[in-house]
């Protein structure tokens, strides 16, 4: 009875065995072979789907070119008539043009433009540019007016390496017999005029406006 009975015990314990092989070789078929082509197979569905879709898009867009073309034109037109741009067909053109226009608004608050230099092209600049190196003097007002003008009208310009130099003028000293309070006085009445360097820089016009 106990030969049997082990016998029996021993059985049960290979048949157990096998059948843990037998799960372990299934998970490994899983692993190894029948998840990747399930992944494989599900990315290549969702590309297929993916491409689809994007060949749906173009095919509409192929049917409807003309009404996109003319849509184009239509913001390419509205863009060109906006002033966002510096007008001139060459760089040198356009320099000239926002010299004219920088001199006017100077000029149009009483204050000095020194002097003007054509800034080289950025070949790092996304959108085509111009720029002037600029130096102006005028007041605190002056100035003050002249930076909002340029900044907040058209063209669209903006400023890059403000400097404030140095005062260029002096009060005089107080004369003798003058109180202090009339120096201040005076001196409240004629505030000292800065020289101001800074990089001006408009759009261009891109090709095809």
């Amino acid at each position: 009875m106990k030969w049997g009975s082990l016998t029996l015990q021993s059985d049960q314990q290979q048949k157990a065995m096998a059948l843990g092989i037998l799960l372990l070789l299934l998970i490994l078929l899983y692993s190894l072979v029948i998840r990747p082509v399930f992944h494989y197979y599900q990315t290549a569905l969702d590309e297929a789907e993916r491409l689809e879709f994007e060949l749906a898009r173009y095919h509409n867009i192929l049917n409807n070119r003309k009404t996109y073309e003319a849509l184009l034109q239509r913001d390419l037109d509205q863009i060109s008539r906006s002033g966002y741009f510096v007008t001139g067909d060459k760089s040198s053109i356009a320099a000239a043009n926002l010299r004219t226009y920088l001199r006017d608004v100077v000029v149009g608050v009483g204050a000095q433009l020194s002097s003007t230099q054509d800034l080289s092209d950025r070949e790092d600049a996304e959108i085509p540019d111009v720029g002037l190196k600029v130096n102006v003097t005028g007041d605190i007002n002056q100035l003050s007016k002249i930076f909002l003008t340029l900044e907040a009208g058209q063209p669209l310009l903006y400023l890059e390496e403000v400097e404030i130099i140095a005062n260029a003028r002096r009060l005089r000293q107080p004369q003798r017999g003058k109180s202090q309070l009339q120096a201040s006085q005076i001196q409240a009445q004629n505030p000292d005029v800065l020289n101001v360097r800074f990089h001006l820089i408009g759009f261009l016009e891109p090709e095809g406006v």
